[in-house]
Order: structure tokens, then C-alpha cells, then sequence
């Protein structure tokens, strides 16, 4: 579960990476680094925070198994 967990974790980290060598090439007076990296790092934050909230009151299982089908 840890292992899918990290694959969906750095999937969206590696598309990301790859659209930022585009939009460079195709946009050179705007630098998009910082906005890629904000938005994917801020929904990543608020679900961590969230998922430590429901950690008193749901399963760990549920927790991992909702996360994994919200990532797909």
C-alpha cells in the first residue's frame, strides 16, 4: 500500500516535469516553475492534513483505499 502510495504521489511530480521543459520551450519570457510546483504541492498538502484529521475516526485501510481510488 506504501509503494502505490508513493507511484500516485510522484506520477503527477513526473508529468509535471515533463509539461515544464514544454512550456518553457513554447513560452520563453514566463517562467511557470513556481506555479507547477504550488499546484501540485498544495492539494497533496490539504489531503495530508485532511487524512490526518479522519485518522481518529476512520480505518486505516479505508484511508489508503479511498486515497489510492481518488489518485486513479
Amino acid at each position: 500500500m506504501f509503494i502505490l502510495f508513493g507511484i500516485g504521489a510522484l506520477l503527477p511530480w513526473n508529468a509535471v516535469l515533463t509539461a515544464l521543459d514544454f512550456f518553457i520551450q513554447s513560452f520563453p519570457n514566463y517562467n511557470p516553475a513556481f506555479i507547477f510546483g504550488l499546484t501540485l504541492n498544495a492539494p497533496n498538502f490539504v489531503f495530508n492534513f485532511v487524512g490526518i484529521l479522519l485518522a481518529r475516526h476512520v480505518s486505516l485501510k479505508l484511508r489508503f483505499v479511498g486515497g489510492l481510488v481518488i489518485i486513479f
